[in-house]
């Protein structure tokens, strides 16, 4: 029977507030459980970054600083969970026509994009007193996701663009690419996804891409949206969506969890292994008990549908948080002190402040998709 009690009420309609809005039929709420551990690992590395930045601490050794750094891989696996978000509707036959496809991305990403560079656009004229003509090329580049291409870097609006443009590179493609697969049998298909994983990891390795123009394309990153695409076809194929779960789901999310722990602590080539361990974490948790659950927490999955609107946002409230916190960051105190300190103020600032642009600016232009049925190719390739 539902609960009857007045303040669990009460409380479940405030989360509802929010929530991202979406068909009941494609949401897991595990997926957002692990873009909350994406964005979660990206503030953190922001959070790391500003304060040694700050306070001239580079070059010292801290373990929860170094554990801080790693939180970079939170770029990757927010490809890899693209890669999977993008492929299930059309590997279980429920993708849109391809207008439809477009029309739902631009109206849903465009609008809390537009505005947040126009917002950051303004910040860096009015309060950084920058040049507001010298900055305009820049500004048209970001809003056309051209800004890694034209320029070579990322974007002097806001730098986190960057991925946002390698993200746009694959929402063109993966109609095509998924389209193009679905012609094939599923071990070739799977053939071909190893294969791109394999391209893909070397591409991510090589200090040449990585130095290049194409270290900000999807070249470089390509082997993650492979990993998220096997990952979809092996949870809609061969799961039928419906994952049993068990423990050894929870020991290969383990188990993927300390191979990527391993690669990011190692380095060098080992960072080709990065894809497979994301694979195993999140097919693993698929099918884990403990995983699953713990990734589909409410209050877990609830932050991980922000994850858009906090990644455009935080480090601008770890910059105005943190410049009033950094008088308090003592020169005498070991930096994982200065590091818990300045989290335990500035996270809950970064989290509020960004549910509250969420609510305002991101969830008016959300809008479930509507499932549809028997359609297998969305694309026209004849």
């Amino acid at each position: 029977m539902p609960s009857t009690d007045p303040a669990a009420g009460r409380v479940a309609r405030l989360a509802s507030r929010f929530q991202r809005p979406t068909a009941a039929a494609d949401f897991l709420p595990l997926i957002d459980g692990w873009r909350f551990v994406a964005i979660t690992s990206v503030v953190l590395y922001h959070l790391n970054d500003y304060l040694v930045t700050k306070t001239g601490r580079h070059g010292e050794f801290d373990l929860l600083s170094r554990v801080f750094s790693y939180g970079y891989l939170g770029v990757p696996l927010f490809f890899m969970l693209s890669g999977f978000i993008i492929a299930r509707p059309f590997l279980a036959g429920r993708a849109p026509p391809i207008a439809a496809y477009f029309k739902r991305r631009l109206y849903r990403l465009e609008p809390p994009y537009l505005i947040n560079l126009f917002l950051v656009y303004v910040l860096l004229v009015t309060v950084l007193k920058q040049d507001a003509i010298g900055l305009l090329p820049h500004l048209l580049a970001s809003a056309t996701y051209a800004h890694n291409l034209l320029f070579g870097d990322a974007s002097k609006i806001n730098f986190v663009a960057w991925s946002l443009e390698v993200e746009f590179q694959y929402y063109v493609l993966a109609p095509l690419i998924l389209g193009l697969m679905l012609r094939f049998g599923t071990t070739s298909r799977r053939l071909a996804l190893l294969g791109l994983i394999a391209l893909g990891s070397w591409t991510f390795w090589d200090a040449g891409i990585a130095r290049s123009v194409l270290g900000l394309t999807l070249v470089r990153y390509v082997g993650f949206f492979a990993t998220g695409i096997l990952a979809a076809d092996v949870f809609v194929t061969s799961w039928r969506e419906r994952a049993p779960t068990g423990w050894l789901g929870d020991l290969a999310a383990t188990t993927g969890t300390l191979l990527l722990c391993g690669c990011a602590y190692v380095g060098g080539a080992c960072s080709s292994l990065l894809p497979t361990a994301m694979l195993l974490m999140l097919l693993g948790s698929l099918r884990g008990t403990w995983t699953r659950r713990a990734l589909s927490w409410r209050p877990v999955y609830l932050v991980g549908g922000m994850c858009y609107t906090i990644y455009l946002y935080h480090f601008y409230v770890i910059s105005a948080v943190g410049r009033w916190m950094l008088p308090w960051m003592s020169a005498d105190r070991a930096l994982w002190q200065n590091l818990l300190i300045l989290a335990a103020v500035v996270l809950p600032a970064v989290f509020v402040a960004c549910a509250a642009l969420f609510v305002g600016i991101e969830r008016p232009f959300m809008q479930p998709s509507r499932p549809r049925r028997n359609v297998r190719v969305a694309v026209p390739l004849a």
